[in-house]
Parts: structure tokens; C-alpha cells; sequence
């Protein structure tokens, strides 16, 4: 006889009555709306926000990867002794490397597909936190992580 724990398991209801098909699908198409709405977030945070730039996110990245690519920039200390990964550089890289092979990196593009690419990344790991909390405690929970 089954435990009351497996009956549970088994049932393609929860107690509102909604359907595990519909839950999911509701999910999924919250999940959408959310990355959807982060993603339009972050974009327009790169466009609209005009402020401050602290120079050690510069020479610590942008101008690392610029050197990497274009063969010309400053480079500090740290960078000279090898004391720090080239991971995070890289990344910049490759989207400077991608505008050199298009042509386009004598555009706006080259000041601004870096904050693009960090805009992509954080409405990734907005979906993320979503899905997440979604998985954990469920969507209800989740629309507010």
C-alpha cells in the first residue's frame, strides 16, 4: 500500500487543483518574462547611464584586452610581473577581436559592446537566481528572487 508521502508524488494535481503541465508551462513562460525584462533592464542601463567609470576596472580589463588585440595600450604593474589571470581580460577580448574581424573597431561599438557583454552576463545570472528559487520554493517565491 502506498505511503501517503508517494500518493503525492503521484498526482498530476497539486492542492490550488492546477495541473503539473500547467504549472510548468506557467513557469517556463515566467522564466521567459523574466529574462526578457532583465535582459531590457541591463541594456538600457548600459545606454542610459552616464556616470563615473573607476579607472581600476580599465586598466585592469578593457585595456589589458585591448593591448591583447590591438597590440597598443598601458599596461600596469600587475600585468608586467604576471600577477593576475587573464580570464576576465579575455572575455573582452574575444569582443574586441570579434569588432576587428567586422570592421567596426574604429566605432561607438568599441566603447560600448564591452558594457553590453557584462549586461548580457548579469541578466544571465538574473535568470539564473530566477530558476533557481523558482526550483527550490517555487514560483511564487521565485518572481521575487
Amino acid at each position: 500500500m502506498p505511503t501517503a508521502a508517494a500518493k503525492d508524488r503521484t498526482t498530476d494535481r497539486d492542492r490550488s487543483g492546477v495541473g503539473n503541465s500547467a504549472r510548468t508551462a506557467r513557469g517556463a513562460a515566467t522564466g521567459s518574462l523574466v529574462l526578457a525584462l532583465s535582459l531590457a533592464l541591463r541594456l538600457a542601463n548600459v545606454c542610459l547611464v552616464q556616470t563615473f567609470i573607476h579607472p581600476d576596472e580599465t586598466w585592469q580589463s578593457l585595456e589589458v584586452a585591448h593591448r591583447a588585440v590591438f597590440g597598443y595600450g598601458y599596461i600596469t604593474w600587475e600585468w608586467r610581473h604576471a600577477l593576475r589571470g587573464f580570464a576576465h581580460p579575455m572575455l573582452f577580448a574575444a569582443v574586441y577581436r570579434a569588432l576587428a574581424l567586422l570592421r567596426l573597431d574604429d566605432s561607438p561599438l568599441i566603447l560600448v559592446a564591452p558594457y553590453v557583454v557584462v549586461a548580457l552576463i548579469a541578466a544571465t545570472i538574473d535568470y539564473a537566481t530566477f530558476a533557481f528559487a523558482n526550483r527550490l520554493a517555487g514560483n511564487q517565491v521565485a518572481i521575487w528572487a
